[in-house]
C-alpha cells in the first residue's frame, strides 16, 4: 500500500537502532575432513585464501562472515585464513567446550581452536532431545546427535558451504558428505525425519549452494587426484558441477548487496525514522536472537517505506500530469482560441514518460515491494522467537520455505532472514508466559488492538476509497450525459462560449472518470479491501482461539498456522504486484 504504514504494532515510538551493512553479511559455512594429508595444505590453503579474497573483491558492500565448529583440520585451517583476511568467525559448538575439546588430537591442535574461538563469537548449541551431559561424554550415538545438530544448523544459516572433501559419500553423521547433503537436499540420514528425504517443491533454490575443494585424507590408501581442485556444486539436475558462480547466485548476492548499500546510504534515516515492534519499556525478555531480528525488521521497514512514498509520490505526479494532459487536448481541440494549449500538452505528455522512466530505471518499484516482503517476513519470525513457536522439525526454520514458490532472485530475502534469525533458531529453553502472553496482546491483538485493529481499520479506510472513487465516476458520467442532452435536446441558442463549454464537459469528465479509476486499479484499492477483509478474518480469529485455551503446545500452533498463513499471503501478494510497472498496493501484512 502506497500510503498506509505498515502494522498496527509499529504504531509506537521510534527508538535509535544500529545501521549499516554489517547487519546483512554473506555468510560462508565450512565442513571439512579433520584428517588432511600435510602435504596437501599450503594448497588447499591458496584455494580458500582465493575464494575469500574472490568474494571480498566481487562483493565490496556485502561484508563476509565465516561459520565453522572450528573442528581439527579443515575447520581450523579455513579459520586460520579468514583470521588473516580480517573476516568473523562465528562459532557454533556441539556441545559444551570442555567435552567438544576431548575431540582435538593433541595440545598445538587444541591451542589452535581455543585460539580461534577466543576471537569469533561463540556459542553452544542445545542438546538434542533425549540427550544429557551424560550421554554425550562418550562416543556413541548420543554424541553422533550433537555433531549432525551442528552439521544441519551451519548449513541452514549460511549462504554458501564451503567444503574441504574427498568427494565421496559417507554414513558418518555429521561428517562432511552429509553436511554437504544436508545443504543441498535437507536430509541427513539417521538424523532428519524420513519424510523428509528428498525435496519435493519443484522450485529453484538459493539454499543448496556449496564450494567445493578437493582433498585427500591421510588414512586413504592414495591421494585424491583432484586434490586442490575447486567447483561449484548446486542441486541442479542438468548441471550440478561447473567452474564458475552460476548465474542465479550472482543476482542474489547483488540484490543482498544493494540492500545493505541502501543500510549504509540511509543510515541516518534509520536512526531517526524506524519503529521497533517492541518498546523498551514493554515488559518482555526479549532474546539477543529476537532483538538482532527487530534490527533488521526496522530497516528493512524503514526503506520499504521510503521507497513505497516515492513511488506513490511518482505515480501521483505522473496521473496529474496525465490528467492535466487531457484538459489541455480538450482545450485546444475544442477552443479555437487555446490553440497554445499544445505546448502544455506536450509538456505534461514528457513528464509522465520522464517519471515512469525514472521509477523503472532506479527500480523503486521492486525494492518498496521486496523490502516490505522482507519486513513482513521479519515480522513473524521475531514474534515466533518472542513466543518460542518453532517450526515443525528440529531442522525447519521460519526463512525454509519463505517465498520458495518466487523466482530464485528472490531468495535474497530468505538469505537476509537466514542469518538474521540464527540466534533465534538455536532456541533457549520455554519463554516465560509473560512473553507469549505479550505476542498475543502485541501481534494477534483484538477489535480494539494489535493487527486485528489494524486489518480492520485498514479495510474500512479501502472501502471509503474505492466508494469514493466509484461515486466520482457515476457522477462524472451523469455530468457528461447531461451537457450531451442539453446539447442535443434544448432548444435554446447556445452562445459559442456555451456550447464550447458544454463540448468540453462532455469530454473532460468521463476522461478525468477514467484517469481517477485507472489510478485506483493501479492502487489495487478493491483488491485490496478484500485482502484486509481476509486478513482481518484469521487474526480475529486466532485471537478467539488463542483466548479459549490456556494450553501453551495449542497456543504455539495457533500462532505457528497464522503466521504461515500471513507469509502466504505477502507471497501471493508479491507474486501479483511484482511485475506490474508502476503497480502499487498495500502490503497485507
Amino acid at each position: 500500500m502506497l500510503e498506509d504504514l505498515p502494522a498496527a504494532a509499529n504504531d509506537r515510538q521510534a527508538q535509535a537502532t544500529p545501521s549499516g551493512s554489517s547487519l546483512v553479511p554473506l555468510v560462508i559455512g565450512v565442513t571439512g575432513h579433520r584428517d588432511l594429508v600435510p602435504a596437501e595444505i599450503p594448497g588447499i590453503e591458496a584455494r580458500v585464501r582465493d575464494f575469500l579474497s574472490g568474494l571480498q573483491e566481487r562483493y565490496p558492500n556485502l561484508p563476509l562472515r565465516v561459520m565453522s565448529p572450528l573442528a581439527e583440520g579443515a575447520d581450523c585451517l579455513v579459520g586460520r585464513v579468514a583470521r588473516e583476511l580480517g573476516i568473523p568467525l562465528t562459532v557454533p559448538l556441539p556441545m559444551p567446550v570442555g567435552s567438544y575439546e576431548q575431540d582435538f588430537s593433541g595440545p598445538e591442535a587444541l591451542a589452535e581452536f581455543r585460539g580461534l574461538s577466543a576471537a569469533g563469537e561463540c556459542f553452544e548449541l542445545p542438546l538434542v532431545p533425549g540427550n544429557t551431559p551424560e550421554s554425550i561424554a562418550e562416543h556413541g550415538r548420543a554424541r553422533d546427535l550433537q555433531y549432525g545438530q551442528v552439521g544441519t544448523y551451519l548449513a541452514a544459516h549460511s549462504h554458501i558451504l564451503l567444503a574441504v572433501w574427498d568427494g565421496e559419500p559417507s554414513d558418518l553423521m555429521g561428517g562432511t558428505a552429509q553436511v554437504v547433503q544436508f545443504h543441498q537436499y535437507d536430509v541427513m540420514r539417521g538424523f532428519t525425519a524420513e519424510d523428509r528425504r528428498a525435496r519435493l517443491h519443484f522450485t529453484a533454490d538459493e539454499s543448496d549452494l556449496v564450494y567445493h575443494v578437493f582433498c585427500s585424507r591421510a588414512g586413504a590408501a592414495q591421494r585424491n587426484r583432484d586434490a586442490c581442485k575447486v567447483e561449484w556444486l548446486t542441486s541442479d539436475q542438468v548441471k550440478p558441477r561447473t567452474l564458475y558462480l552460476p548465474a542465479g547466485y550472482v543476482e542474489i548476492f547483488r540484490r543482498m548487496e544493494e540492500f545493505a548499500e541502501d543500510l549504509d546510504n540511509h543510515e541516518d534515516l534509520i536512526q531517526a525514522e524506524s519503529w521497533p515492534l517492541y518498546q523498551v519499556q514493554d515488559e518482555v525478555h526479549l532474546r539477543e536472537g529476537a532483538q538482532r531480528i527487530d534490527r533488521v525488521f526496522r530497516a528493512a521497514d524503514c526503506l520499504a517505506n521510503r521507497y513505497q512514498k516515492r513511488v506513490k509520490t511518482a505515480l501521483l505526479m505522473i496521473y496529474g500530469s496525465a490528467a492535466a494532459a487531457g484538459i489541455c487536448f480538450v482545450a485546444y481541440a475544442d477552443l479555437e482560441a487555446l490553440e497554445v494549449m499544445i505546448y502544455p500538452y506536450l509538456g505534461f505528455l514528457s513528464l509522465s514518460v520522464v517519471l515512469a522512466y525514472l521509477v523503472g530505471r532506479n527500480d523503486w518499484q521492486r525494492r518498496y515491494l521486496e523490502y516490505r516482503a522482507l519486513a513482513e517476513g521479519l515480522r513473524v519470525q521475531f514474534y515466533w522467537s518472542v513466543a518460542g513457536v518453532r517450526q515443525v522439525g528440529d531442522t525447519k526454520y521460519t526463512h525454509d520455505t519463505y517465498l520458495l514458490s518466487q523466482d530464485i532472485e528472490l531468495g535474497w530475502i530468505r538469505n537476509v532472514m537466514r542469518v538474521t534469525g540464527a540466534r533465534a533458531d538455536i532456541g533457549g529453553g520455554p519463554v516465560p508466559d509473560s512473553a507469549l502472553q505479550w505476542v498475543m496482546d502485541e501481534w494477534v491483538g483484538d477489535e480494539a488492538s494489535g493487527q486485528t485493529s489494524y486489518f480492520k481499520r485498514k479495510r474500512a479506510e479501502r472501502e471509503r476509497t474505492h466508494n469514493m472513487t466509484r461515486n466520482i465516476g457515476r457522477g462524472a458520467f451523469v455530468l457528461a450525459a447531461l451537457a450531451a442532452t442539453v446539447l442535443a435536446f434544448s432548444p435554446a441558442d447556445f452562445t459559442d462560449a456555451a456550447r464550447n463549454g458544454l463540448l468540453a464537459a462532455m469530454g473532460l469528465l468521463p476522461l478525468l472518470a477514467v484517469i481517477r479509476e485507472t489510478y485506483a486499479q493501479k492502487r489495487a484499492d478493491q483488491e485490496l479491501v478484500r485482502q484486509y477483509q481476509f486478513m482481518h478474518g484469521i487474526f480475529s480469529r486466532a485471537y478467539r482461539m488463542l483466548a479459549a485455551t490456556d494450553d501453551v503446545d495449542q497456543q504455539h500452533h495457533i500462532l505457528r498456522s497464522l503466521g504461515s498463513a500471513a507469509l502466504e499471503e505477502v507471497s501471493e501478494w508479491l507474486l501479483r504486484l511484482r511485475d506490474r510497472p508502476l503497480q502499487s498496493a498495500g502490503t497485507p501484512t
